[in-house]
């Protein structure tokens, strides 16, 4: 209750700095506005100097003088300048600039370690390998190779070019999944050696027994063990079925994207941050602070959308290593008359880590395609939904039975 209290305090917040930013915008134009001259002062002759800049400026010893002292001069007579407005829309905008600055570097970081590792969709014009940028919209839409969670699939098969060599973070990753699928190996080649004595056990068992009971008994046995050694042989293709057809549902959502932008749909996040970097820069006061602040939840909602996808290409290669384990534990489990789901979860697990790109993507298209134009103009909204966006998946084991108590504002994870 209290968490959902502070969620909201924030979404309030937000509300009330977006109404500031379409209420009250004040462009800054290449010269800066001059007062009109009184009639009654005489005509003065000025002199403007390189520190000074243009008429009615600070010489740069002035504003020193104003910025340490809190003092400047008028005419003959030097005055204080105490604490007021001029000075709360400084502090704001030096607030705002530092919000800025640190969000750009946030994101910056975020595009340069997406796009060093290459880019598999990039059709769109607004895709990342045209902007430059890295945004949820080309996450969710797979267009990083980086993050391609299949385990047995590197980035050289990937490339379009045949001469291709990983290098960089793609060849981290690609040393990472060739080890993986090395222990992956060696634990399939343990489980075999394991799970075929068993099966062999199995049928000399079933041949041998007399009564119609124990019959039946080691009859279930040795289908579980077979299927045991089935799974423990099959299991890498079951995935890559999972993941093709997870793949197809992405790739399918991809063309509809670049259908709707042909059409004439801008893209949200490219869109705002563009928008929203122009306004910090040509605004002032509490006008920049505002924007500065839905520049920096954008971010943020961008690194927690970056780090979902990241753990969710290092869960998919643990579970394929670890699978034969799991399939030799649930047998022997089984054999020993005990419960166990852990095969279940396994493959549930997997299935939601392969279809939670998918998910994203439809809710995508369904959030900002529907609603582009006021996700745009209004940039709170987007956010809004780039959270309900993140809580998508959730929604999606709720529709299937895996976790009837969540809902797209739940916190629960």
């Amino acid at each position: 209750m209290k968490n959902m209290k502070k969620i909201s305090i924030l979404v309030l917040i937000l509300i009330v700095f977006n109404f500031i930013c379409s209420s009250y915008i004040a462009f800054a134009t290449d010269d800066p506005p001059t007062d009109p001259a009184d009639p009654a002062d005489p005509p003065e002759e000025t002199t403007t100097t390189e520190t000074e800049g243009s008429g009615g400026a600070l010489s740069m010893d002035e504003y020193k003088k104003l910025s340490d002292e809190g003092k400047v001069t008028i005419g003959q007579s030097e005055k204080n300048i105490e604490l007021g407005e001029s000075d709360v829309g400084s502090a704001t905008s030096k607030l705002g600039t530092f919000i800025t600055t640190l969000g750009g570097v946030a994101l910056k970081m975020m595009s340069k370690f997406t796009g060093d590792g290459g880019y598999y969709y990039y059709e769109s014009d607004f895709s990342a390998e045209k902007t430059g940028l890295f945004t949820i919209n080309s996450l969710v839409f797979g267009e990083y190779v980086l993050l391609n969670p299949k385990p047995y699939q590197k980035s050289a098969d990937l490339a379009t070019n045949p001469s291709y060599t990983p290098s960089g973070v793609n060849s981290v990753v690609d040393s990472i999944k060739d080890k993986g699928a090395e222990i992956s190996g060696f634990f399939t080649n343990i489980s075999l050696l394991l799970a075929v004595p068993m099966i062999l056990f199995a049928i000399m068992r079933t041949i041998s027994v007399q009564k119609a009971r124990d019959l039946a008994a080691w009859k279930k046995i040795l289908t579980r063990w077979a299927l045991c050694v089935f799974l423990i042989v099959f299991f890498p293709y079951i995935f890559a079925a999972i993941d093709t057809a997870a793949g197809s549902l992405v790739d399918g959502f991809w063309q509809m994207r670049v259908g709707l932008e042909e059409a004439g749909y801008s893209a949200f996040e490219t869109t705002v941050i563009e928008d929203l970097s122009f306004q910090v820069e040509n605004t002032g006061g509490v006008t920049s602070l505002a924007y500065s602040v839905v520049f920096a939840a954008l971010v943020i909602a961008q690194v927690l959308f970056l780090i979902k996808y990241v753990f969710r290409v290092l869960g998919i290669l643990l579970l394929f290593i670890a699978a034969p384990v799991i399939i030799m534990l649930h047998s022997i489990r089984l054999m020993m008359g005990k419960e166990s789901d852990v095969l279940g979860e396994m493959f549930k697990n997997y299935i939601s880590l392969a279809f939670m790109q998918p998910v994203h993507a439809l809710f995508y298209l369904i959030f900002f395609f529907s609603l582009s134009e006021i996700a745009i103009n209004v940039p709170v909204v987007g956010i809004i939904l780039l959270y309900a966006l993140y809580r998508a998946s959730n929604i999606a084991k709720a529709m299937f039975g895996w976790e009837l108590s969540s809902s797209i504002f739940s916190l629960k994870k």
